[in-house]
């Protein structure tokens, strides 16, 4: 087909089709070879829509007859058209072939990335760690959608077990990028080898690699060291009173003592009534007045009543071998 390269032009393309100006004019991203999945989707979508996919499908007549002049001038438009799509480093390349399917077919080998499981799986990991951060949500809509698209290109729209292999191929890849870091040296080699195995064989490869316990992520010593001392494993004290975790302890503005309020402080407004009185208990220990304490911090309200309830309760007990007296004020002071 030398007569093509040496001596048609655009305008003689042309005339022989339905179309005066070239379809492919809608496809503004020329391929660069870094796009080609994409590239080649969009070109062949539009060749369908214009019955004439089987000119980059199918090979060129043998017989020089009859329908032949059809086709003849079908594929050198094609050609063109295809060209124009191209970068021009690209469409260098191209030039010399015969027909639309040479074309087709040489680009491929050199440009397609459609066993590049490794940048599938960079996809994949995009996809899902995008987000809009600020972004115009039109930009934000723009970048995910056109990374889908990329993505999708890798895949093929026809047989089923091609779209199982290529399932299978995502499982494995999700397991892989989940393996921890002492597997990243085996990880990577299974990413770059010429097919990947399927996840049965990865997780045998993987088992019997020998893996010290150096190496292996200590997980307990960091949920220990979440529990802290104010926490159920460490609370302790007499009746409920623990030390972790209580909220602060009022300070007096008066007497600066802890314990107590100004409004409270015995230094300023004298002893309560009850304060030198005596009572019989079997308890080993009266309650602090100041100090009385439980893990939600009593108030000095409630110690009083308490203590006044006690108080009540020793008029009716027989009096035990054993008194003790409630500290008084100075000595409460100095607790």
């Amino acid at each position: 087909m030398s007569e093509i390269s040496s001596g048609a032009n655009t305008s003689s393309f042309v005339s022989s089709g339905e179309m005066k100006s070239s379809p492919f004019s809608s496809i503004i991203t020329k391929m660069d070879g870094g796009n080609y999945e994409m590239w080649a989707m969009q070109v062949k979508r539009t060749l369908i829509a214009h019955e004439k996919e089987h000119l980059i499908l199918e090979p060129e007549p043998v017989q020089k007859v009859g329908k032949y002049t059809t086709w003849f001038k079908d594929n050198s438009l094609v050609m063109v058209w295809i060209v124009g799509t191209l970068s021009q480093e690209i469409a260098n390349e191209v030039l010399h072939k015969d027909s639309a399917k040479d074309m087709w077919d040489s680009l491929p080998a050199t440009y397609s990335q459609a066993r590049n499981e490794t940048r599938i799986m960079q996809l994949h990991h995009d996809i899902h760690q995008m987000r809009q951060d600020g972004r115009p949500l039109h930009t934000y809509y723009s970048s995910l959608k056109s990374m889908f698209e990329r993505l999708n290109s890798y895949f093929p729209a026809c047989k089923c077990e091609q779209q199982k292999a290529y399932r299978d191929m995502l499982m494995v890849g999700v397991f892989l990028s989940g393996l921890d870091s002492v597997y990243e040296s085996a990880k990577n080699q299974m990413l770059t080898s010429p097919s990947i195995p399927p996840i049965d064989e990865a997780y045998s490869r993987l088992s019997r690699i020998p893996i010290s316990a150096s190496t292996v992520p200590d997980t307990t010593s960091a949920m220990l060291a979440t529990r802290g001392r104010g926490g159920p494993f460490f609370a302790r004290g007499r009746g409920g009173r623990g030390r972790g975790n209580t909220p602060s302890r009022p300070v007096c503005q008066f007497c600066h003592r802890i314990g107590h309020t100004v409004d409270k402080c015995w230094q300023k407004h004298g002893r309560p009534a009850f304060a030198n009185q005596t009572v019989s208990t079997d308890s080993p220990e009266q309650p602090k007045p100041q100090h009385t304490a439980s893990s939600s911090e009593l108030h000095v309200d409630d110690i009083l009543s308490q203590l006044r309830h006690l108080i009540g309760d020793s008029t009716h007990q027989t009096p035990g071998p054993t008194t003790s007296t409630v500290p008084t004020a100075a000595s409460a002071s100095s607790s």
